[in-house]
Protein backbone atom coordinates (compact mmCIF):
# COMPACT_ATOMS: atom_id res chain seq x y z
CA UNK A 1 0.00 0.00 0.00
CA UNK A 2 1.35 3.44 -0.97
CA UNK A 3 1.19 5.93 2.17
CA UNK A 4 0.87 9.26 2.44
CA UNK A 5 3.27 11.05 0.22
CA UNK A 6 5.02 13.50 3.15
CA UNK A 7 5.66 9.93 5.13
CA UNK A 8 6.50 7.47 2.20
CA UNK A 9 10.03 5.99 2.46
CA UNK A 10 9.85 5.80 -1.67
CA UNK A 11 13.31 4.57 -2.36
CA UNK A 12 12.29 1.53 0.13
CA UNK A 13 9.00 1.03 -1.02
CA UNK A 14 10.55 0.74 -4.52
CA UNK A 15 13.72 -1.21 -3.81
CA UNK A 16 11.42 -3.96 -1.93
CA UNK A 17 8.72 -4.05 -4.92
CA UNK A 18 11.44 -4.09 -7.77
CA UNK A 19 14.64 -5.67 -6.13
CA UNK A 20 17.48 -3.77 -5.49
CA UNK A 21 19.28 -4.36 -8.96
CA UNK A 22 16.00 -3.58 -10.93
CA UNK A 23 15.45 -0.45 -8.80
CA UNK A 24 18.95 0.74 -9.53
CA UNK A 25 18.94 -0.43 -13.51
CA UNK A 26 15.79 0.91 -14.48
CA UNK A 27 15.95 4.46 -12.69
CA UNK A 28 18.59 7.01 -14.12
CA UNK A 29 18.54 10.43 -12.03
CA UNK A 30 20.30 13.38 -13.59
CA UNK A 31 21.31 16.10 -10.72
CA UNK A 32 22.67 18.38 -13.33
CA UNK A 33 19.56 18.42 -15.35
CA UNK A 34 16.86 17.65 -12.64
CA UNK A 35 15.09 14.67 -13.87
CA UNK A 36 14.90 10.95 -13.36
CA UNK A 37 13.79 8.34 -15.87
CA UNK A 38 12.27 5.01 -15.11
CA UNK A 39 12.73 3.03 -18.50
CA UNK A 40 11.10 0.21 -19.65
CA UNK A 41 12.42 -2.04 -22.40
CA UNK A 42 11.13 -1.76 -26.07
CA UNK A 43 9.70 1.25 -25.20
CA UNK A 44 12.53 3.29 -26.96
CA UNK A 45 14.69 2.97 -24.00
CA UNK A 46 17.89 2.66 -25.42
CA UNK A 47 17.74 5.33 -27.71
CA UNK A 48 16.32 7.64 -24.66
CA UNK A 49 19.16 6.20 -22.71
CA UNK A 50 21.91 6.69 -24.93
CA UNK A 51 20.58 10.58 -25.82
CA UNK A 52 20.08 11.31 -22.20
CA UNK A 53 24.04 10.13 -21.47
CA UNK A 54 25.16 12.65 -24.14
CA UNK A 55 23.35 14.89 -22.17
CA UNK A 56 24.91 14.44 -19.31
CA UNK A 57 28.34 14.57 -21.44
CA UNK A 58 28.02 17.62 -23.38
CA UNK A 59 29.37 20.13 -20.95
CA UNK A 60 32.52 17.58 -20.16
CA UNK A 61 34.78 18.11 -22.10
CA UNK A 62 34.65 14.30 -23.62
CA UNK A 63 35.24 13.16 -27.65
CA UNK A 64 32.85 12.31 -29.33
CA UNK A 65 34.12 8.90 -28.81
CA UNK A 66 33.68 8.84 -25.76
CA UNK A 67 29.82 9.96 -26.04
CA UNK A 68 29.31 6.65 -28.27
CA UNK A 69 27.68 5.00 -25.04
CA UNK A 70 26.46 1.72 -24.61
CA UNK A 71 22.72 2.42 -23.23
CA UNK A 72 22.35 -1.29 -21.58
CA UNK A 73 25.25 -1.17 -19.20
CA UNK A 74 24.96 -2.84 -15.97
CA UNK A 75 23.89 0.06 -12.86
CA UNK A 76 26.82 -0.08 -11.34
CA UNK A 77 28.68 0.70 -14.49
CA UNK A 78 26.44 3.39 -15.65
CA UNK A 79 27.51 6.77 -16.95
CA UNK A 80 23.89 8.13 -14.56
CA UNK A 81 23.60 8.30 -11.93
CA UNK A 82 21.75 5.92 -9.71
CA UNK A 83 19.40 5.55 -6.89
CA UNK A 84 22.05 3.52 -4.65
CA UNK A 85 24.63 6.30 -5.15
CA UNK A 86 22.14 9.28 -3.94
CA UNK A 87 20.94 6.83 -1.24
CA UNK A 88 17.89 6.95 0.33
CA UNK A 89 17.09 10.27 1.73
CA UNK A 90 18.37 12.10 -1.00
CA UNK A 91 16.56 9.86 -3.77
CA UNK A 92 13.24 10.69 -1.40
CA UNK A 93 13.86 14.63 -1.60
CA UNK A 94 14.60 14.37 -5.23
CA UNK A 95 11.20 12.64 -5.76
CA UNK A 96 9.59 15.30 -3.48
CA UNK A 97 11.38 17.67 -5.57
CA UNK A 98 8.97 19.71 -7.45
CA UNK A 99 11.19 20.96 -9.77
CA UNK A 100 12.52 17.67 -10.87
CA UNK A 101 11.16 16.30 -13.68
CA UNK A 102 10.17 12.29 -13.63
CA UNK A 103 9.21 10.46 -16.59
CA UNK A 104 8.37 7.53 -18.16
CA UNK A 105 7.59 6.26 -21.91
CA UNK A 106 5.31 3.38 -22.44
CA UNK A 107 4.07 1.55 -25.43
CA UNK A 108 1.29 -0.49 -26.70
CA UNK A 109 1.42 -3.90 -25.26
CA UNK A 110 0.72 -5.80 -28.40
CA UNK A 111 3.08 -3.24 -30.54
CA UNK A 112 5.68 -3.69 -27.64
CA UNK A 113 5.62 -7.70 -27.99
CA UNK A 114 5.60 -7.91 -31.53
CA UNK A 115 8.76 -5.41 -31.13
CA UNK A 116 10.62 -7.80 -28.59
CA UNK A 117 9.91 -11.03 -31.08
CA UNK A 118 11.59 -9.25 -33.93
CA UNK A 119 14.86 -8.07 -31.96
CA UNK A 120 15.25 -11.11 -29.45
CA UNK A 121 14.06 -13.74 -31.54
CA UNK A 122 14.19 -12.97 -35.34
CA UNK A 123 17.31 -11.16 -35.16
CA UNK A 124 18.85 -14.10 -33.07
CA UNK A 125 19.97 -12.23 -29.99
CA UNK A 126 21.27 -14.70 -27.09
CA UNK A 127 18.61 -13.10 -24.95
CA UNK A 128 16.14 -15.37 -26.28
CA UNK A 129 17.48 -18.38 -24.25
CA UNK A 130 15.45 -16.98 -21.37
CA UNK A 131 11.99 -18.41 -23.22
CA UNK A 132 13.45 -20.77 -25.09
CA UNK A 133 12.80 -23.67 -22.02
CA UNK A 134 9.04 -22.55 -21.89
CA UNK A 135 9.06 -23.18 -25.76
CA UNK A 136 10.43 -26.57 -25.48
CA UNK A 137 7.19 -27.34 -22.49
CA UNK A 138 4.39 -25.51 -25.22
CA UNK A 139 6.34 -28.71 -27.81
CA UNK A 140 7.29 -31.20 -25.76
CA UNK A 141 10.66 -31.51 -26.84
CA UNK A 142 14.28 -30.90 -25.50
CA UNK A 143 15.56 -27.26 -25.35
CA UNK A 144 18.58 -28.24 -27.82
CA UNK A 145 16.00 -29.36 -30.24
CA UNK A 146 14.68 -26.17 -30.69
CA UNK A 147 16.10 -23.73 -33.36
CA UNK A 148 15.59 -20.09 -32.04
CA UNK A 149 14.61 -18.96 -35.93
CA UNK A 150 11.34 -21.80 -35.46
CA UNK A 151 9.97 -19.89 -32.46
CA UNK A 152 6.64 -18.84 -33.90
CA UNK A 153 5.23 -15.07 -32.10
CA UNK A 154 2.46 -17.31 -30.76
CA UNK A 155 5.11 -19.70 -28.84
CA UNK A 156 6.99 -16.66 -28.02
CA UNK A 157 4.36 -14.70 -26.48
CA UNK A 158 2.72 -17.81 -24.82
CA UNK A 159 6.45 -18.69 -23.36
CA UNK A 160 6.07 -15.05 -21.97
CA UNK A 161 2.49 -15.71 -19.93
CA UNK A 162 3.50 -19.04 -19.02
CA UNK A 163 6.65 -17.80 -17.19
CA UNK A 164 4.54 -14.70 -16.18
CA UNK A 165 7.67 -12.58 -17.28
CA UNK A 166 7.99 -9.40 -18.89
CA UNK A 167 9.59 -8.18 -22.00
CA UNK A 168 12.26 -6.29 -19.70
CA UNK A 169 12.74 -10.01 -18.56
CA UNK A 170 14.39 -11.14 -21.77
CA UNK A 171 16.69 -8.00 -21.61
CA UNK A 172 17.72 -7.92 -18.22
CA UNK A 173 15.33 -9.54 -15.82
CA UNK A 174 13.51 -6.61 -14.97
CA UNK A 175 9.86 -5.69 -13.85
CA UNK A 176 6.86 -5.45 -16.00
CA UNK A 177 6.31 -2.12 -17.46
CA UNK A 178 2.93 -1.47 -15.35
CA UNK A 179 4.53 -1.73 -12.04
CA UNK A 180 7.29 0.54 -13.22
CA UNK A 181 4.90 3.44 -14.25
CA UNK A 182 2.45 2.77 -11.32
CA UNK A 183 5.93 3.57 -8.83
CA UNK A 184 6.62 6.86 -10.98
CA UNK A 185 2.72 7.93 -10.96
CA UNK A 186 2.75 7.28 -7.78
CA UNK A 187 5.70 9.04 -6.59
CA UNK A 188 4.31 12.06 -8.65
CA UNK A 189 1.11 12.65 -7.18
Amino acid sequence: MFLRKNKTNYYEMVKDRLGFVEFNYNFYISLKNKYIYCQVAKAGCSTIKKQLIRNELDETGHTPEARNVWAHAPYHNSLMVKPFQVGPAMFNEIIRDKKFLKFIFVRNPYTRALSGYLDKVRKGENMVNNIIPHVDTQRGCDISDIDQSSISFIEFCRALEQKKVSLNSINTGMSKPNTLALILFRMTL
